[in-house]
């Protein structure tokens, strides 16, 4: 199965890569980059490394041009890996846009390079307001999209951690023996090199790390780890 993973560098879209490389899927990584509003880039460099380590293909796609799109919403950012900077909650005010335009943006790439599904990440605690149906429902709009421009050879959209929550992920990421402590999740742009530790999305990932008595706390907050050390992945 040819497989694209939008990978952040985060916990979440690193496991995804992982497990599709465990299924013997043909995989490849898709990451957006905004100069204007990342400005971390951490995250991305983690998305490098460990699609590097696993010889996976890894493209950035540089979305700075579209910065005129939404300029004037200042907590609108761009991710690396198709979630939104600065929150961790897809039902967030801003979300919409962003989200749905790097779903679209990811089905393109994957018409264009003859891949059959794109991986998106999504798990519940990415989710307050909104519920897996209405997930669905977005799922099928982006499908549709993607249908009229790629007809019936068009991708699918893949969302493996819709019903799991972030310590499922952490759980399933350690299946795969990978540390943690190079993966990246701080909102606090742009510029971040180390977890914050009190932004929602480290404190969710703390939490979801914290919480399983057979692991240690999650070393990556505070410590620096601006890039990956390959000999620990």
């Amino acid at each position: 199965m040819k497989s694209l993973v939008l990978l952040s560098g985060g916990i979440d879209s690193t496991t995804c890569m992982y497990h599709l490389v465990h299924l013997n899927h043909d995989v490849r990584a898709l990451s957006f980059f905004d100069r204007h509003k990342t400005g971390n880039f951490t995250e991305l460099e983690c998305a490098k490394q460990h699609s590097s380590f696993l010889r996976v293909p890894h493209t950035v796609l540089d979305v700075t041009n579209l910065h005129p799109l939404y300029d004037n919403n200042p907590r609108t950012l761009w991710a690396v890996g198709g979630q939104l900077g600065g929150c961790c909650k897809l039902d967030h005010e801003y979300a919409k846009f962003s989200v749905t335009t790097m779903l679209v943006l990811g089905m393109m790439f994957a018409a264009n390079n003859g891949l059959s599904e794109v991986y998106w990440s999504l798990h519940q605690d990415d989710l307050t307001l909104l519920n897996s149906s209405d997930i669905m429902n977005l799922k099928k709009y982006i499908e549709n999209i993607s249908s009229l421009e790629a007809g019936v050879g068009a991708p699918r959209l893949v969302l493996p951690f819709l019903e799991l929550t972030k310590k499922d992920v952490v759980l399933l990421s350690k299946e795969y023996d990978i540390n943690l402590d190079q993966t990246f999740s701080c909102s606090n742009w742009p510029e971040n090199k180390v977890h914050c530790g009190y932004c929602p999305q480290c404190q969710l990932r703390e939490k979801a790390i914290d919480t399983l008595d057979s692991m240690s706390s999650d070393g990556s907050v505070y410590p620096e780890i601006g890039c990956v050390d390959e000999s620990r992945l």
